[in-house]
């Protein structure tokens, strides 16, 4: 009897489809429907038949006819996104509603329906420790993060495990579209494979790499600068997966705009600099030669890029202002993306004053520069005496070793070489920057003169990271004007 009456159903449903279809065809339906129009043949397929893969391949129609009917079209992109729900396609359903959240503000009421359920999904963080130590990471969520996800409609979970067994962990999670939103690491191993002696007994142990998994390989996206505070003190790496339940949440999270943490004695940006500092810092992030060659000092030490990336800005945020009449050292952050990498990255523009022009003498992404260089910043410029009118310039800094085209040789028993120099013997001098120009960048230190002027100065070739493209270094000597040594090149 039970069979009977499904068969019957069956039939009834069939027989009303085709019903509709000819009252539809009809009108002129079947030859160039309206979004309207096929708006209610998806509504029927969907309630009436059950038909969830055929409804779907409607909406999916309607969503691409925004233009004629925005209503229909995010009416469209709700229901697809119930269909998905009941297919038990959880992440591009999620995906879905969010679309329809941003791309359709206009439509309030099915805004708020889409928001109850994707603020049910949280953003899932996984942190994993170091192989090394067998540690398992904290889960405590920075404060500042929890607020940011809490802006964009959505909480923050994050589960930590150790290194040891994890590859199992995450390639069954994988399988089941259970991965995370967001994974953190401190040692890339993790995803490369590696063999450590792990733990307090110092057993050697082989961790397989999630990478090794090409479609886990392929829907890694790494993150730079806005989840740094996830991996800690130590540092590490944070990737998004473009699989993940709630991908787009996790992206809305990394892109959100840029934040400030610079400490110390800054002062508010001037607006002179505002306009001039945005437009060097995209053109220089962005690569675009064509519009930061007009705008570059003369004594600017240039190296070229031994990888160009492809990245554009989306954000930019000025953090604060040091300088004085001829010198501005001003700290940025910019949101930007590339085809491999999404985020926020950490700018220093330094720009003298030429011909009444502010012009950039140089920039920096270099970790050290925007982190130790940038802290004694302040001090620098509170140094400097003002200047007495026109004057000399100080006398130059002299490079002595290594030759150009050298790197520093160690001493024996010692691990690193030195960079070295005869200091300005100019006795107004009170500082000398160390800049190291790289990729078209430059990690820079100071080195403050206090007392008695040395005759010589040094610093170990074990502060600069190792790159496969050639550096160049010099001295600037800085009182109320700059001097620059010469400028060698070196291999490192």
């Amino acid at each position: 009897m039970r069979n009977i009456m499904q068969t019957k159903k069956k039939w009834f449903a069939i027989a009303w489809t085709a019903l509709l279809l000819c009252v539809l065809c009809g009108s002129g339906f079947g030859q160039n429907p309206t979004a309207s129009e096929l708006l209610q043949r998806g509504i029927y397929l969907q309630e009436t038949v059950g038909d969830l893969d055929g409804a779907i391949r409607v909406y999916r129609q309607i969503a691409r006819m925004a233009r004629e009917s925005r209503a229909d079209a995010a009416q469209a992109e709700y229901r697809l996104g119930t269909c998905l729900l009941k297919k038990g396609q959880q992440a591009e359903a999620i995906n879905t509603f969010q679309r329809l959240i941003k791309e359709y503000p206009e439509q309030p009421e099915l805004v708020a329906k889409a928001r109850l359920v994707v603020e049910q999904e949280p953003i899932v963080i996984w942190k994993v420790g170091s192989p090394y130590t067998g540690d398992t990471p904290s889960t405590i969520i920075p404060p500042d993060l929890a607020r940011s996800a809490g802006k964009i409609g959505h909480k923050v979970e994050i589960l930590a495990f150790p290194a040891s067994g994890f590859a199992k962990t995450f390639q069954d999670a994988f399988e089941q579209n259970q991965e995370p939103d967001i994974l953190v690491i401190d040692n890339y191993g993790i995803i490369s494979g590696l063999s450590a002696k792990a733990g307090a007994l110092g057993r050697e142990e082989v961790f397989p790499g999630i990478g090794s998994n090409p479609k886990v390989s392929a829907s890694l996206m790494k993150t730079a600068g806005s989840l740094s505070k996830l991996a800690g003190e130590r540092g590490g790496w944070e990737f998004l997966f473009s699989t993940s339940r709630n991908y787009e949440a996790a992206r809305s999270l990394v892109l959100r705009p840029p934040e400030c943490s610079l400490r110390g004695r800054w002062l508010p940006v001037p607006k002179e600099f505002q306009t001039v500092a945005a437009t060097i810092a995209a053109a220089y992030i962005e690569e675009k030669d064509s519009l930061l060659k007009p705008l570059e000092d003369t004594d600017r030490l240039n190296t070229d890029i031994a990888e160009p990336q492809s990245r554009t800005v989306s954000g930019t945020k000025e953090c604060g202002y040091s300088g004085n009449d001829y010198l501005a050292f001003l700290p940025m952050v910019l949101r930007y993306e590339s085809p491999n990498t999404l985020g926020w990255v950490n700018l220093l523009l330094i720009l003298r004053k030429q011909q009444d022009q502010w012009r950039l003498l140089a920039a920096s992404t270099d970790p050290i520069s925007n982190t130790d260089f940038v802290s004694r910043i302040p001090e620098l410029i509170s140094s400097i005496p003002e200047a007495r009118g026109p004057g000399k310039d100080p006398s130059p800094a002299k490079l002595l070793a290594p030759d150009d085209g050298e790197s520093p040789e160690p001493v024996s028993g010692e691990r690193f070489g030195h960079f070295t120099w005869q200091t300005s013997p100019s006795p107004d001098v009170v500082a000398e920057i160390v800049e190291f120009a790289y990729d078209n960048d430059s990690r820079l230190f100071i080195h403050f003169r206090r007392g008695e002027t040395p005759a010589q100065s040094q610093i170990s070739d074990g502060k600069l990271w190792y790159t496969r493209s050639p550096w160049r270094w010099r001295v600037w000597s800085i009182a109320d004007s700059i001097s620059f040594s010469e400028a060698r090149w070196l291999k490192h």
